[in-house]
């Protein structure tokens, strides 16, 4: 509706209006357009970067399982308490996970999203460096 009543004003009284009033109008415009846009942006977004997040939490957990049943030496380095550690930053990242998935399969479309694809990759990038900490270690 906003988007008719622009354009009937653009045609009509805008054909004769100064530059600043054509900024105002295009800003209030925007003003509605840009959340519209973020929102589809970081709903098509989303499932990959949740797929992406999936992934390395199961990596964790893979290297975990491996150091618990000594089927490879890869993480044999690694003192027990650490994994311990890691065992509960594990669970804790999946308990997020969790909430996260269940928070934003009850999101409606026209609802800003609590958590951003930004944060997803932000949340990953620190499990592939948690990861990386005991590969390296």
């Amino acid at each position: 509706n906003e988007l008719q009543l622009a354009e009937d004003w653009l045609y009509d009284e805008g054909v004769h209006q100064e530059k600043s009033v054509y900024i105002e109008r295009l800003k209030k415009l925007k003003d509605i357009g840009e959340p519209i846009r973020n929102r589809y942006l970081e709903a098509e977004h989303r499932q990959s970067h949740m797929q992406d997040l999936m992934k390395s939490i199961q990596r964790i957990d893979e290297a975990i399982q491996i150091y618990y049943t000594k089927s490879s030496d890869k993480y044999s380095h690694i003192d027990q308490s650490e994994i311990e550690k890691a065992n509960k930053i594990l669970t804790e990242k999946q308990t997020w996970y969790d909430q996260t998935a269940n928070r934003f399969n009850a999101l409606k479309k026209h609802e800003d999203p609590t958590i951003l694809c930004s944060q997803l990759k932000q949340q990953r990038e620190l499990n592939m460096s948690l990861l990386a900490r005991y590969s390296s270690s």
